[in-house]
């Protein structure tokens, strides 16, 4: 069984939330990951409190770089407010990453 790289994102706006559905596809034409969905996991939590604007999914062969790339070129309105999850199977770890540290990656700096 080969590893997948499970990925959570938060957004701070409903605006924001319209940017998931091009995102999906994005990744799905320009990182040519033709499986890809990140879903609402707003269903996933029961009760009446549910994080707002959170989505999901997971992808083997996970390109960090195209998907850096990909999410910073969309045009967020809190762009303080996005935060991604990354969950590397091969490594069994969590890493919380802000737009910021995916511009960093993106240019080629640490993060």
């Amino acid at each position: 069984m080969s590893a997948g790289t499970a990925v959570i994102l938060s957004v701070g706006t409903d605006e924001d939330e319209n940017l998931v559905a091009p995102l999906n596809d994005q990744l799905r034409d320009e990182a040519g990951w033709d499986d890809w969905t990140l879903g609402c996991l707003g269903d996933a939590f029961g009760g009446p409190k549910v994080p707002p604007s959170l989505w999901g999914g997971t992808v083997k062969y996970f390109d960090f770089a195209s998907f850096a790339r990909i999410v910073c070129g969309l045009p967020w309105r809190d762009r303080d407010a996005v935060q991604v999850m990354l969950y590397d199977g091969a490594d069994f770890r969590w890493r919380m990453l802000s737009l910021d540290d995916l511009l960093a990656a993106v240019a080629g700096r640490p993060s």
